[in-house]
């Protein structure tokens, strides 16, 4: 289970950066969707998808995405590490899966999908609008800071949650008293040291869960 918790995180990671590359300029409004090859089946205007993949070029999208893959797969190859078994090859062996991972960015079936939620959120107006905003100064300079902007947007949200975790638990100790002494971070006389354990440590959204808030027998 484990392995494939794995697999899935970097197949989830292989899409992320593709999908936040895709920043509006100040005049647009993308709309909302999930990905899927679905999309990538339907027929689409040549006019369009000619458009949408010279869009995609402009704003390094596939280079982005190879590069938040690679990023994430710096952050679990300790876990990598714990699951293989200790031989010559281990650190080979991780490598290469890496690797495989950030080439799946470069397939046409990646590129396809990409072409397709491009075409169904956005009209080949639009696409030809945000072609040459990306393609202005501005544009290029958002392209070339966004990764760094989204780190450290992501680190800010990060710090918030670490600095705002104890008082929210304490806050819901009092507005539902029915969680004193059934839950450890509601202990009287030791709330905040309980909520310390609830800090999030690498990604607040997977921390305080249910798994996480223990019950009292």
């Amino acid at each position: 289970m484990r392995r494939v918790a794995i697999a899935v995180a970097f197949l989830a990671c292989l899409l992320a950066p593709a999908i936040s590359s895709a920043q509006q300029p100040p005049s647009g409004t993308p709309g909302s969707g999930s990905t899927g090859s679905a999309e990538a089946g339907k027929a689409i205007d040549p006019q369009l998808k000619a458009d949408v993949e010279h869009l995609l070029v402009t704003m390094k999208t596939v280079e982005a995405s190879e590069s938040g893959v690679r990023t994430a797969f710096q952050t679990l190859r300790p876990q990598l590490v714990a699951i293989l078994p200790a031989t010559a090859n281990r650190e080979k062996i991780i490598n290469a899966y890496g690797e495989k991972l950030a080439a799946l960015v470069h397939t046409q079936q990646f590129q396809d999908g990409l072409v397709a939620i491009y075409a169904k959120h956005f009209t080949d107006d639009e696409v030809k609008k945000i072609d040459a905003f990306y393609q202005t100064p501005t544009g290029q300079h958002l392209v070339q800071t966004l990764p760094e902007v989204i780190g450290e947007a992501q680190s800010l949200g990060h710090q918030t949650a670490m600095d705002s975790i104890p008082r929210i638990l304490s806050e819901l100790c009092k507005e539902f008293p029915e969680l004193q002494g059934q839950v450890n971070f509601c202990t009287a006389g030791d709330s905040n040291k309980q909520s310390l354990q609830f800090l999030p440590h690498q990604d607040p959204s997977r921390q305080l869960t249910s798994a996480n808030i223990r019950t009292r027998n």
